[in-house]
């Protein structure tokens, strides 16, 4: 059965709504989640005790494992770009080294806590969307990824006709992962676990695409296990917007809710998905992204993405 690992440093409005939605969509075994302890302890108040939730600190999730703690791994890390936060890059050494510390099938999925599903794709056969257009973004940023990728895993990056690898979410293979991390040693000729080579390479490279450098490497290792949806199955009914609670999205969906302030919004799943139906009518989204950092409110024109383009919740292209 699946089970799904989600990195969440912060619980937000829509946390109890996607986790929902993957249980209502997908009937994981079990929805690993990676958080402080404080945001664990506030689980409790969200009245989601019906699924299949795990729970593990974040802040010493290697300690056991390499003998890190998260302080420890990222007193090293050098942050070089002020697009990105020590946190971040974080978020992504918990994705790839999930299956280090968990027990977990060979087949996992990894989620990024942020994104609804509403009427997504099936994963049955392990295959996962590309959901992301590859005209937009920032193309220095997209120039580093591809070094990365040529440099330390020392392959051509894997391309699509028509979007980018980076999909919110991957379904990740043990064997090819654990071959992944094998590489970084053998790339810095060194001994060293792999999450110490890990955090060297964002500093040697400034960034890092943790989905198109794992997909890169199926696709060298093993291309028949490199199984998606094309960007025209699901990618053209996903929207990308910011709101952490006070963009349009959420405004209406309180309007719709009835609710009058916001002391304790934490919408369900069930409340979420109607309020979609009805704003959206058969046409529904394949999934939604809420961005959560004002960052995404300030991007230069010619870095956004399509998703976020045509989303009628982002006001800057749309009106409502």
């Amino acid at each position: 059965m699946l089970e799904i690992v989600i990195p969440l440093f912060k619980i937000n409005w829509v946390t109890k709504a996607v986790l929902e939605g993957l249980n209502f969509h997908y009937s994981p075994k079990k929805i690993h989640i990676i958080s402080t302890q404080n945001e664990i302890k506030f689980f409790k108040k969200l009245n989601i005790k019906h699924l299949p939730l795990w729970f593990y600190d974040e802040d010493n999730f290697f300690n056991e494992k390499f003998n890190f703690t998260k302080e420890n791994l990222l007193s090293d890390l050098i942050i070089k770009n002020k697009l990105y936060t020590k946190g971040w890059f974080y978020q992504q050494c918990l994705k790839i080294g999930a299956n280090d510390v968990i027990k977990l099938p060979n087949k996992f999925m990894i989620w990024d806590a942020d994104m609804l599903p509403v009427n997504p794709w099936p994963v049955a056969d392990n295959k996962f969307a590309l959901l992301q257009d590859s005209s937009g973004g920032n193309p220095e940023i997209v120039k580093k990824w591809k070094i990365w990728i040529k440099e330390v895993l020392e392959i051509e990056p894997v391309y699509n006709h028509k979007s980018t690898f980076i999909c919110h979410h991957m379904i990740l293979n043990q064997i090819h992962l654990n071959s992944f991390k094998k590489q970084l040693q053998n790339h810095y000729e060194s001994k060293d676990n792999w999450l110490k080579l890990l955090i060297n390479s964002f500093n040697d490279y400034e960034t890092f695409s943790e989905y198109w450098a794992y997909t890169s490497w199926v696709n060298k290792q093993e291309k028949n296990d490199l199984k998606y949806f094309e960007y025209k199955d699901y990618g053209l009914f996903h929207e990308r917007f910011f709101d952490d609670g006070t963009g349009l999205f959420s405004f209406k969906l309180k309007e719709y809710l009835n609710i009058k302030n916001n002391i304790f919004f934490y919408p369900s799943y069930i409340e979420v998905k109607k309020f979609i139906e009805k704003t959206y009518g058969k046409h529904l989204p394949s999934t939604l992204s809420f961005e959560m950092s004002k960052r995404h409110l300030n991007k230069k024109v010619e870095t956004i993405h399509i998703e976020e383009k045509r989303s009628k919740w982002n006001l800057r292209f749309n009106e409502f």
